[in-house]
């Protein structure tokens, strides 16, 4: 009987165990399933290294992130370059704010670096669709514009050069994305608001095309202005306020007297081409002194939103008849 006894206990004691192995088995495949199922895969980073947020749909490319097609609008992406003109200047911060799914408000922010002539994808876009904006931080001594190219909807819409360093309302999803290139010009300041220029002495002529002797500009887009422009039987009136401008003084042009903050004007307005709304002026006006006869104007008219279809355009060059005066502004109630 002690012998059956031990027996069955040996038995017992060996089940016991058995069922202890397969206990603690199922525990830690239990656990290691628990683990795997409960982790995310790492959220994207920037190209600075800052985490954007988790459970996102946008978000910045991932390290290693090769743009197949740089320089180029394409849509659920929004890419930025930069370009120097008449140096190469240092590398410039750009900021990248993304309003993710566009809901009004900023989720992430970081920086990119971007040298002369260097482009990069700063946002892809995963979801409904998010609103980007970019802002560059100008180097010491250099004046600041953008070109905007933005696809939607297979259409690719490019806009002229804008006085500025911020983009915003930049759109990706997957039928919309943009470009945006900033340009950095040395030996320019803009002034805005310290000065004007007028059309003095007769008629102002450009290659056969005559501008109103009536011309008044200001550096200041809150005041009135007069731009007229006549060739061929057609008409072009600017509205009284400008959309862009900017005024600068450029070392090598003398353009005293009589003296003045600037001597180079150039700016963007809407206006009336033969009575008909909807068509952009772009222009450039250069005072190199008297009597007058080096100064030079540039004119380019088109239908808002066409750049490339323009009714006139006219590239920089020497007057052929008149003067244009630069001068500091008067002052205004």
């Amino acid at each position: 009987m002690l012998v059956v006894a031990s027996i069955a206990t040996l038995e017992l004691t060996m089940a016991l165990n058995r069922s202890h192995r397969i206990l603690t088995a199922l525990a830690l495949v239990g656990a290691f399933v628990a683990a795997g199922c409960g982790s995310s895969s790492p959220s994207p980073t920037s190209p600075s290294g800052l985490v954007s947020s988790e459970g996102l749909n946008g978000s910045a490319p991932p390290p290693g992130w090769v743009d197949a097609n740089p320089r180029q609008a394409e849509t659920e992406k929004i890419e930025v370059c930069k370009v120097y003109v008449g140096t190469v200047g240092p590398d410039a911060r750009i900021t990248v704010a993304a309003d993710i799914n566009s809901n009004g408000s900023v989720d992430t922010t970081y920086d990119v670096f971007l040298g002369h002539n260097e482009c990069q994808d700063v946002w892809l876009s995963g979801g409904v669709g998010d609103t980007v904006t970019l802002t560059e931080q100008v180097p010491a001594g250099y004046a600041a514009s953008y070109v905007k190219a933005v696809i939607s909807n297979g259409q690719l819409t490019t806009s002229p050069s804008v006085a500025g360093n911020s983009v915003s309302g930049l759109l990706a999803n997957g039928l919309n994305g943009a470009l945006v290139t900033f340009t950095n010009t040395l030996g320019t300041t803009e002034q805005p608001g310290t000065g004007r220029f007028t059309g003095g002495g007769n008629q102002i002529m450009v290659d056969g095309v005559r501008i109103s002797r009536g011309l008044t500009l200001h550096c200041d887009l809150l005041l009135s202005n007069n731009l007229e422009v006549n060739w061929n039987g057609n008409k072009f009136h600017m509205n009284e306020h400008l959309t862009t401008l900017e005024c600068s003084d450029d070392p090598a042009i003398i353009q005293a007297p009589p003296p003045a903050p600037l001597d180079t004007f150039r700016g963007i307005g809407e206006g009336r081409y033969n009575g008909d709304e909807g068509y952009t002026i772009e222009f450039t006006l250069q005072d190199y002194g008297e009597p007058g006869e080096n100064d030079k104007a540039a004119l380019k008219i088109y239908p808002t939103g066409s750049p490339n279809s323009p009714v006139l355009n006219i590239p920089l060059q020497l007057l052929s008849h008149g003067n244009l005066q630069a001068h500091y502004d008067q002052p205004h109630k």
